[in-house]
This record gives C-alpha cells, structure tokens and sequence, in this order.
C-alpha cells in the first residue's frame, strides 16, 4: 500500500503484483454512505462523455483540468448506476 496525500485528504493505492489495483480515500460528503466507485480506463475521455449523453446517460463530473488534467469524468448510466472514467498511459 502506498500513501499519497493531497492538499485536503490522504489517498491510498492497493497493489497486487506491483501494480495498482484500488484506492481509498476519506469521504468529502457527511451524507453519503461509504461505497466503492468503479473505474474504466477509455482512450479517449471526451469522446466517452459524448457518448455518455448521447446513449442517455448523464455526467456528474466533466472533464476539467482541475481534477487529474482533465482525463477522469463520473459518468452514471440511464439505471443510475455510477462508474468514473479515465485515461491514462500505460505503465512500462
């Protein structure tokens, strides 16, 4: 386990075989329940949020160069399941 802190929260990574596998973090909000968030790896953000709206889903957090360069969006699907995307290199 590796820990990251930021500037308003700690975050630590799981690894399994040396790589990456999930992080934990303290909840921001006092009224919501503790729960894991999925993430998919996409090529392309952007392009995954346009896809998004247009399949009728909807995006609860944009693309925005203040939250990891803008490579993550929390897109939810039209049953109102969540899950975050992101792209990212890949590690050698």
């Amino acid at each position: 386990m590796k820990s990251d802190s930021g500037a308003d929260r700690a975050y630590y990574v799981l690894e399994a075989g040396g790589r990456p596998r999930a992080g934990v973090t303290r909840l921001l909000a006092a009224d919501v329940k503790p729960n894991w968030l999925p993430y998919v790896r996409v090529a392309d953000v952007n392009a995954t949020v346009g896809r998004v709206q247009a399949l009728g889903g909807h995006v609860l957090i944009a693309p925005t160069p203040k939250i990891r360069d803008g490579r993550v969006a929390l897109i939810q699907d039209p049953t109102g399941a969540a899950v975050a995307i992101q792209e990212w290199e890949p590690t050698p």
